[in-house]
């Protein structure tokens, strides 16, 4: 049990890593899980939670999300 919770862990770092690097960068699996990730922030701002969430879910390239 032990050695498939470090697996899982290494699978989660290595994604992160590649989709941090554009490595495998994929506008519709990003905008997914930013969007799904949508419900456990906010800026304290509608106005501003609106802005940062159409422009992660309308990101076309990995480093330009704004």
């Amino acid at each position: 049990m032990e050695d498939l919770k470090k697996r899982k862990k290494y699978i989660e770092y290595v994604e992160n890593v590649m989709n941090l690097t554009g490595v495998r960068w994929c506008q519709p699996y990003n905008a997914k899980r930013f969007k799904d990730n949508f419900k456990n922030w906010t800026s304290g701002n509608k106005d501003i939670d609106e802005f940062i969430q159409q422009s992660q879910l309308n990101a076309v390239y990995y480093q330009k999300n704004f």
